[in-house]
């Protein structure tokens, strides 16, 4: 309805009261029990707050083993969370993710000091990302008069901007957002000293950001429907699952690059050679019936695994001394001598040693 506020009382409560719309052929309306898609929305939306919690939750342990390396987008995606967790406000959420992505690959990918390419191009999406949501946000916020034709259409006013128009352009404006950070990673990648399965392992951790473009593509299509739908209600249900989905590949795509440092980090703790230990104790029980009389040298596990995919910034390693144990000791001590004579004629008796003593 256009202008609802015009309408009588008694027709606005039949239109309340009553079907908002025409039903579509062949649909028979069921107003006593509805069909409605709770069984895939709400595994969706729990299996969405469980991805991001996970992650989010790895990406914080692995930035609190060095505090002194967190920068700002470390800050704005602990804010992106918090905000994921509290309620569903879109249009901030992207912003403080896609802004965040793009200060974590300026961190890895950006040597301190250097203003590259990569550099202003990262910034520049960043300054666009900034304008074009708050821009969205303040728009969305002041587009009706009074405030409240927002959302009761049956108050006297006027609106400016038509939703459905806004979230068309913000799907195609996230959708190129999107495209940019997963561009911008692989051009350095594929130029790094590394063997090219290495590069293919960094280029898939990098990679995560398809499921974001993809996702965003999807919410597109969506959107499209959404605008040249007059049911609003039914087709935004579609149109919030993809847009959830795609919040959710943003989350993914800042906090996966973490994971392997995560893992490297967990692989040296008590905790993770426990379990190692419980799984082979069955398998080396037998071996208690057979005692052997052998002297083991015993290894040291005070190292760190450095491989190019775990993104692991190069640091001090401090060695350890070898634990003695019991046995027998040699020590062998070698010594070298040499000389030298620049002497011929006692060269020429040792070559010829029957000649001494003559006249």
């Amino acid at each position: 309805m256009d202008d609802s506020s015009s309408l009588t009382p008694a027709r606005q409560e039949l239109d309340l009261d009553g079907p908002g719309m025409t039903p579509p052929s062949g649909v028979i309306p069921n107003f006593e029990d509805p069909v409605t898609g709770n069984n895939v929305a709400l595994p969706i939306v729990t299996c969405c707050i469980v991805l991001v919690s996970i992650f989010s939750l790895v990406r914080f342990y692995t930035k609190s083993l060095n505090l002194k390396k967190i920068h700002i987008g470390d800050v704005l995606s602990l804010f992106a969370f918090l905000t994921f967790l509290g309620t569903n406000l879109y249009l901030v959420i992207m912003m403080l993710v896609k802004v965040a992505i793009l200060f974590e690959w300026i961190a890895i990918f950006v040597p301190t000091g250097t203003r590259n390419f990569f550099f202003w191009a990262s910034y520049a999406v960043i300054g666009i990302n900034l304008i074009y949501h708050t821009l969205a946000v303040i728009l969305v916020n002041i587009n009706c008069t009074p405030h409240a034709l927002n959302w009761n259409p049956f108050v006297p006013g006027v609106c400016r901007i038509d939703i459905k128009r806004l979230s068309f352009s913000s799907a195609i404006i996230n959708l190129i957002l999107d495209l940019i950070p997963l561009i911008l990673p692989q051009h350095v990648i594929w130029r790094l000293r590394m063997s090219n399965s290495k590069k293919v392992g960094v280029s898939i951790i990098f990679l995560v950001g398809l499921l974001a473009c993809l996702s965003a593509l999807i919410r597109l299509v969506s959107t499209i429907q959404f605008k040249a739908s007059e049911d609003t209600t039914y087709s935004f249900s579609a149109l919030a699952l993809y847009s959830l989905i795609e919040v959710t590949c943003g989350f993914l795509v800042v906090s996966v690059p973490s994971v392997p440092k995560a893992i490297a980090t967990l692989k040296g703790t008590k905790a993770l050679s426990w379990l190692r230990t419980s799984a082979r104790g069955t398998r080396g029980s037998t071996a208690a019936f057979w005692p052997g009389s052998s002297i083991k040298t015993p290894k040291s596990t005070d190292y760190q695994d450095l491989d190019e995919r775990s993104l692991v910034p190069l640091t001090p390693v401090a060695g350890t001394s070898m634990n003695k144990t019991g046995g027998i000791t040699r020590t062998t001590h070698f010594a070298a001598t040499s000389e030298e004579c620049y002497d011929p004629d006692v060269n020429y008796s040792r070559q010829h040693p029957w000649t001494r003593g003559s006249p």
